[in-house]
């Protein structure tokens, strides 16, 4: 791959970068990946709250959970080809106050993961 590459916007035009159907045609030795879901930052607080259609000014803990699993795939071995990242990814719905900051720590968490494992998030 030439020059360096968001990791956050890899999928474009119905394809991802890095994983091209000639490089991958073939099964080449050990494979897995990671399905990984709803780190939902936000959510904790607001159910603790009783207020989950709205609360989530609160997200340290999922932060720390998110981090804690990033560390937990960058050691396995075989590497993963990617992680697959599904659901909620945040609590706050666009236009909401907290909504900016979720994603921020959320994309901060996940930059810790290692660069050869490629991250696919399905929301």
């Amino acid at each position: 791959m030439a020059g360096k590459v968001n990791m956050f916007l890899r999928a474009t035009h119905r394809t991802f970068s890095g994983l091209t159907e000639d490089a991958e045609h073939e099964w080449n030795g050990p494979f897995c990946f990671i399905q990984a879901a709803d780190p939902q930052l936000g959510l904790m607080k607001a159910w603790r709250d009783g207020d989950c259609d709205g609360g989530g000014d609160e997200w340290a803990e999922e932060v720390q959970l998110t981090k804690h699993a990033v560390e937990a795939v960058n050691q396995l071995s075989p590497r993963p080809r990617f992680m697959v990242l599904c659901g909620d990814l945040v609590h706050a719905m666009p236009g909401t106050p907290f909504r900016e900051g979720q994603e921020r720590d959320l994309k901060a968490a996940l930059k810790g993961t290692d660069p050869s494992i490629p991250l696919v998030f399905v929301s």
